[in-house]
C-alpha cells in the first residue's frame, strides 16, 4: 500500500538531548474509528542515535487526541485499589518530610488522591469536565491541560501516573512544572517500560498512536536531569493483573534542584545499543502474533465470526489485514457504550446482548486481561450455542 504519513508536526530532533540524528525504527499502519475519521494512517517510530530516546515522530493532533479521551475514557485501570496502594507506598517511602500537598495530572478521579492522609492538601487536573462522581469536597479540581495551568498555588508533590508518554511538548510540560512545583519539590512518574516491550504477548502493548514518549530507565533519568531533578529512587516493576495495564512499567520519584544549583551543561547517557535491540525483537514478536491470528482467520473464513473487544488490540490485528481476509467477520462485540453503534472496518460494534440479531458460527475474544470474564459472561448470555476462541489466552 501506499505510505500516508502524517505529514503535520513531524518530530526532527531529540526531545532529550536535542540532537537530530535520528533514524526511523519501524512504522505501522493505524485505521480507527475513534480517530482520523476512519482514515488509514502511517506512523513512524524513531530513535536518536546520541542518547536513545525513542519517540513517535508524527504523533496525532493534540486536540484531536484530547477529544477522544473526553469521548472514550482512558485509563480506568490505572485507579485500581491495589496499584495506588503500591503507588502510595512508593511515594511516602521516599519522602524526606510529612507531605503537605499533591496535584494528580491526568488523574481520571479521585481514588489515587483519597489514599493520602486526610492532612494532605489535594488537588486533581485533568482535560475532561468535572462529573457529578468524581464531586469531592476535599478536592480542588482544575479542568484542562496542566501546560495551561492558571493558578498561583506551589506544590509539594506533582503525580504524572501514565501521561508522560502520551504529551507531545515536554518542554512546555517540564516548564510549568518548574513553575508550579516548589524547589526541593517532589515529581512521581509512571509511565510503560520499554524494555518490557521484548516481553509483550498482545499486538498493541507497545507501539501505537496514543504514546508519543517511549521511556527507558536511561531516557527517564536523561530528561529528569535535564530538566533540573535529582532521582531519588527509579525501579521497573509489574503491574498487578487485576489493574487493567499489567504490564512493565517504571516508577520513579525525583527531586527538584533549587535553581542555583541546576548544571548549565546536559551530557546524556545513551542506551541506543540496547534500547534499539528490544524494539527489533518486539516487533518480531508482533509479525509473529499477527501471522497466527491471519493464519486462524483464513482457516475460519467459511464461517461466520464475531470479534469480542473492539479496542486497541482488535484495531491493530485488524490493521494488518486487508478487507478480503476480514470478509468473514460480521460483527465486533464491545461492553463499552460508547463504542455500540459505530462502525469499525465497516462493520457494527454491538452489545454482547444483540448478539442473537446476527447469524454466528464463531466468536473471536480479542481481550487480554478480560478474556476470562468475557467467556463466562458469553456462556451465561448463551450457553454452549456459539464455539468461543481465546487467541491471546
Amino acid at each position: 500500500r501506499m505510505s500516508k504519513i502524517m505529514k503535520e508536526n513531524v518530530i526532527c530532533s531529540c526531545k532529550v538531548c536535542g540532537s537530530k540524528d535520528i533514524n526511523e525504527i519501524s512504522k505501522k499502519l493505524y485505521s480507527s474509528p475513534y480517530l482520523f475519521k476512519g482514515k488509514e494512517n502511517w506512523f513512524s517510530f524513531r530513535q536518536c542515535i546520541v542518547c536513545g530516546f525513542v519517540f513517535l515522530a508524527n504523533p496525532v493532533n493534540e486536540e484531536e487526541l484530547i477529544n477522544f479521551y473526553r469521548n472514550l475514557g482512558h485509563l480506568q485501570g490505572l485507579n485500581n485499589l491495589k496499584l495506588i496502594d503500591i503507588q502510595t507506598r512508593f511515594i511516602i517511602n521516599n519522602l524526606d518530610n510529612n507531605l503537605q500537598s499533591v496535584l494528580d495530572v491526568g488523574c481520571s478521579d479521585y481514588d489515587f488522591l483519597r489514599s493520602f492522609d486526610a492532612s494532605v492538601k489535594k488537588y486533581g487536573n485533568d482535560v475532561r469536565v468535572e462529573t457529578e462522581r468524581m464531586k469531592d469536597d476535599n478536592v480542588i479540581y482544575f479542568s484542562g491541560k496542566f501546560e495551561e495551568l492558571n493558578t498561583n498555588i506551589k506544590f509539594e508533590l506533582i503525580a504524572f501516573r501514565h501521561i508522560l508518554e502520551h504529551l507531545v511538548d515536554l518542554d512546555a510540560i517540564f516548564s510549568k512544572v518548574d513553575k508550579v512545583l516548589i524547589d526541593n519539590g517532589f515529581l512521581y512518574i509512571e509511565v510503560p517500560d520499554l524494555y518490557f516491550f521484548k516481553d509483550v504477548n498482545v499486538i498493541n502493548s507497545g507501539f501505537y498512536f496514543e504514546h508519543v514518549n517511549y521511556f527507558s530507565i536511561v531516557s527517564l533519568t536523561n530528561i529528569l536531569n535535564k530538566e533540573g531533578f535529582d532521582v531519588i529512587d527509579i525501579s521497573q516493576n509489574i503491574n498487578p493483573k487485576e489493574s487493567l495495564q499489567p504490564y512493565g512499567v517504571i516508577r520513579c520519584i525525583a527531586k527538584k534542584r533549587p535553581k542555583k544549583e541546576r548544571a548549565v551543561d546536559f551530557s546524556p547517557m545513551n542506551d541506543c545499543f540496547l534500547s534499539k535491540s528490544i524494539v527489533d525483537i518486539h516487533f518480531k514478536k508482533i509479525t509473529s502474533l499477527v501471522s497466527n491470528i491471519k493464519t486462524y482467520i483464513l482457516e475460519n473464513k467459511n464461517k461466520k465470526i464475531a470479534i469480542f473487544g473492539a479496542g486497541g488490540n482488535c484495531i491493530e490485528a485488524m490493521n494488518y489485514m486487508d478487507s478480503s481476509m476480514r470478509e468473514s467477520i460480521v460483527v465486533y462485540i464491545d461492553n463499552d457504550p460508547k463504542k455500540n453503534g459505530l462502525l469499525l472496518f465497516g462493520k457494527p460494534i454491538i452489545k454482547p446482548k444483540e448478539l442473537g440479531d446476527y447469524e454466528i458460527d464463531l466468536i473471536v475474544i480479542f481481550s487480554v486481561v478480560g478474556s476470562k470474564d468475557i467467556k463466562h459472561q458469553l456462556r451465561n448470555l448463551y450457553a454452549d450455542e456459539y464455539e468461543i476462541v481465546e487467541p491471546f489466552k
